[in-house]
């Protein structure tokens, strides 16, 4: 996968962005671990803004777009370098 628009379930997402977005540099913003379910939810900024972004987005004059990724059925995790200030590839 070369593009955040080939995400399944990433439906809102290709409304916002009509042209493909690369999957680049991000800022990590949290990762939520439930245990219970096995979830995990890493939420994150990337360099692009949205170039049709719904009237509140322009409104509010947003400066950065973060995506959240929920991934289900964990069964093995290992987490290293977090965590950081860093921006990640």
């Amino acid at each position: 996968m070369k593009f955040w628009n080939d995400i399944d379930g990433g439906i809102f997402f290709n409304q916002v962005f009509r042209t493909p977005v690369a999957i680049g540099l991000i800022e990590l913003f949290t990762v939520n671990i439930d245990n219970n379910r096995p979830t995990i939810i890493l939420e994150f900024d990337i360099e692009e803004l949205p170039d049709a972004p719904p009237a509140k987005w322009k409104r509010a004059e947003f400066n950065t777009c973060r995506i959240g990724l929920n991934c289900s059925e964990i069964s093995s995790l290992t987490i290293k370098n977090t965590p950081t200030k860093k921006s990640l590839v």
